[in-house]
Formats: C-alpha cells, structure tokens, sequence
C-alpha cells in the first residue's frame, strides 16, 4: 500500500496539564491552521508536536497519546488509536491512518479528538487553538488511486475437523479487518467432476486459537450454510452478508468423489 506524503507538516497540540486549567500556549501558526486532508486508497500520515502551557514540549514518557476520528453527524465512532511517540521526551508522536480504516467513510467532514492519558490513568483533552478547541476539522479525499477488492485463494484444507470428515482451510481476513462492520462479500467455487460439500465459516474472534468458536455462514437467497455437489464442474458463485474478523472454508469429499475440487476464491 502506498503512503502519502510522508513528510506532512507537524500539527501542534496545546496541552494544559492535569487540573491547571486552560492552556496559555498562544495558536501556533501550523498545519492545524487548515482543514486537515486525508486520501482513500493509501495511508495518511500526520505528525504531532504536544506543549504545554510553558510553551515548551511535553514529555511523552510513562503518557499515551489517543486521537479518536468520529462523524458528527452519525455520531459514530471511526477509530480510536494511539499515536507512536517518535521523540518522546520532546513531546514528538505519529500517528498512522491505514488504507483500510478509511474504505467505509464516504468523502466528507470528519472531527478528530485527540486525549492524553498519563501514568496514573488519567485522561485529559488536548487543544490546538486559544479558543480551545478539542478536535480538528478532518476531510476524506476520493481515493488517488484505484481501490481494488482484496481477493484470497484456497487450494488446501489441511487441518481435520475433530469429529467429523470434514477438512478446513487456512484463514483469512473478512470484512471487519477492512472496517466493514457489516459487508457484502463473495465466495467463487472451482470445481471438476467433485461430489461433496462446502461450507463458509466466520468467527468475529481477533486471534484465532483451538478454542476459536467458528459459525456456518449461509449464503445469500439460501436456507443453509451447505452447499451440496454431485459430479460438479464449473465455477459457482456465492454471496455473503457478514461483520466476521476471519474466514476459512470447510468441504467434506464424498466416497464416491471421482473429481477434484479446485479452489475456492473469496473476495471481500
């Protein structure tokens, strides 16, 4: 994935410290004078700069910097992430806005909110301006380069399914890595001569383990979550409607199976 201008001027944050009341720092002339922008398609990078009510930069040492990107007229929460500090003791941090966290935004006005948390626990506002504004005005961009849909295949369901004669395939991302809360996605079935069935499962579980809990995902215009084939050769689609972090495919070969079955390609 791209990375878009990666040497974006430095946004300056006012801070006025934990029960001190409102910052002294005067408006500093910089990139927070404008509307912010950040581009579909790549990642957007913007760099900040905290002080405090001295005027002279806040160690971010023992502290956490949270910027939070909402829509104000949904009221909706966009994410909610922890800037990196890149020089700590000089009040120095990044934060990384990735492709996928702005595909589901349409192009528009958007707030972000930053906070500080210390070693303590305790999180306070930070401001950019004397009038002490909480947050700045952010505009997504249409994308600068063409959004492709990601697209996974599967020719090998090595992992038995304990109890069962059914195989189950590696994983891969679903709609929710992408910041799709709830998408529509599609699965195509390549097939020769196969007698046997399949099944789409999902699991809304960050980390897969042993102990992950899969659920069979019924496609669209079906009553249940398994496909059925006699002697099957072709291609055949399916569509999906899901909010799941990961995907893996299940299939069960018929003793009679005299073909193959393929791969099964999943775009989401």
């Amino acid at each position: 994935m791209g990375t878009l201008n990666s040497t974006v001027a430095k946004a300056n944050l006012n801070y006025a410290g934990a029960g001190t009341g409102a910052s002294l720092t005067r408006h500093h002339a910089s990139y927070t004078d404008r509307t912010i922008r950040w581009f579909q398609g790549v990642d957007n990078l913007l760099d900040l700069t905290i002080s405090g009510s001295d005027r002279r930069p806040l160690s971010l040492l023992h502290k956490e910097v949270m910027l939070i990107l909402w829509d104000n007229y949904t009221s909706t929460t966009i994410f909610k992430r922890r800037a990196i500090p890149t020089v700590a003791e000089n009040g120095e941090a990044r934060l990384t806005i990735y492709a996928r966290d702005l595909m589901t935004s349409p192009p528009g006005r958007y707030m972000l909110s930053a906070t500080i948390v210390d070693g303590r626990g305790l999180e306070t506002a930070l401001t950019w301006d004397r009038s002490q504004r909480a947050h700045w005005d952010v505009e997504i961009m249409e994308a600068v380069v063409p959004i492709g849909r990601s697209t996974f295949e599967i020719t090998e369901w090595p992992q038995a399914v304990t109890g069962t004669d059914s195989f189950a395939s590696s994983s891969t991302n679903g709609p929710s890595y992408y910041r799709k809360d709830t998408s529509l996605f599609s699965s195509a079935i390549y097939a020769s001569n196969f007698t046997g069935t399949v099944i789409l499962q999902g699991t809304l579980d960050d980390v897969i383990t042993e102990d992950t809990l899969w659920a069979d995902l019924v496609p669209q215009d079906s009553n249940t979550p398994i496909i059925t084939y006699t002697g099957f050769t072709g291609i055949d689609p399916f569509n999906y409607y899901a909010g799941v972090r990961w995907l893996r495919t299940i299939i069960t070969t018929d003793v009679t199976n005299a073909g193959t079955l393929d791969k099964i390609l999943i775009r989401v």
